[in-house]
C-alpha cells in the first residue's frame, strides 16, 4: 500500500512528487518563505521535515502569533532570510554584504511591535542609512518613490574638493533634502542646487555662472 501524501506539514505545503532516488520516494515542496525544496517522504511525512531550513535561522520558532500566514509575517520572514540564509534569494546583497537583523527583530513579535501594519501594497522596508542593517530607528515604511530619493540622498557628491553624501552637505549649506532632489530633477547641477538661494530660478543661476 502507498504511503498517502499530507497536503501540509509545518511551513511545508505539498506540491508534487518526483521520481525516486534509490527507491525512495520524494516530493518537492514550497516553504513559507518561498523556497522550493524536494524532502525524501518518509521525512515529510513523519514530521521529521518541517521546512526548508528557515527556521534555523528566523529564530521565530514558536509562531504564536497567529500572523504566520499574513503579509506582514511574509515581509519580516524575507527580511531575515536575505541577511542569514546563504539559501535565500537576495542573500548575495543584503547577508553576504553584512546588512544584520537586530537581535530583537529575529523574533516576529518584536518586529510587528515597532513597525506595525504595512501602510499599504505600495510600501517596503526601507533602510534610512543603506549602510547599516535592520534595526529601530533606521527602518521606515517607504515607497519606491521615497527609496529612490533615499539612494539619492546617500549618494556620494563631490565639491569644494571634498567628497560627501548629499545629506551632509545639506547639512552644511542648511538645504532641505527635498528642494535639492526637485532641483536635480528638473535640471540643475548638483552644486548649483546645493548652493543656491531658496527662491533662486535656474536662469539666475546659469547667468551668473557663465
Amino acid at each position: 500500500m502507498r504511503r498517502s501524501i499530507p497536503p501540509a506539514i509545518g511551513r511545508l505545503t505539498f506540491i508534487t512528487e518526483i521520481e525516486c532516488l534509490n527507491r525512495m520516494r520524494r516530493v518537492r515542496c514550497r516553504c513559507e518563505c518561498g523556497t522550493m525544496k524536494d524532502f525524501y517522504l518518509s521525512n515529510y511525512a513523519s514530521g521529521k521535515s518541517k521546512s526548508c531550513g528557515c527556521a534555523q535561522f528566523s529564530g521565530d520558532h514558536s509562531r504564536t502569533h497567529g500572523l504566520s500566514k499574513t503579509a506582514i509575517y511574509l515581509v519580516w520572514n524575507s527580511m531575515v532570510m536575505r541577511c542569514t540564509n546563504p539559501k535565500a534569494s537576495g542573500y548575495a546583497k543584503y547577508g553576504a554584504k553584512g546588512i544584520t537583523v537586530c537581535e530583537r527583530w529575529r523574533t516576529f513579535e518584536n518586529f510587528y511591535a515597532d513597525m506595525g501594519e504595512r501602510p499599504s501594497r505600495l510600501h517596503s522596508l526601507d533602510r534610512i542609512n543603506n549602510s547599516l542593517g535592520y534595526t529601530p530607528g533606521n527602518v521606515r515604511w517607504a515607497t519606491m518613490q521615497t527609496q529612490q530619493r533615499n539612494r539619492t540622498s546617500n549618494a556620494v557628491h563631490r565639491m569644494d574638493g571634498e567628497a560627501k553624501t548629499l545629506a551632509e552637505w545639506c547639512e552644511i549649506y542648511g538645504a532641505p533634502h527635498s528642494r535639492v532632489i526637485h532641483r536635480m530633477e528638473s535640471g540643475w547641477t548638483f552644486e548649483q542646487a546645493v548652493k543656491a538661494p531658496k527662491n533662486a530660478r535656474l536662469r539666475s543661476v546659469l547667468s551668473l555662472s557663465a
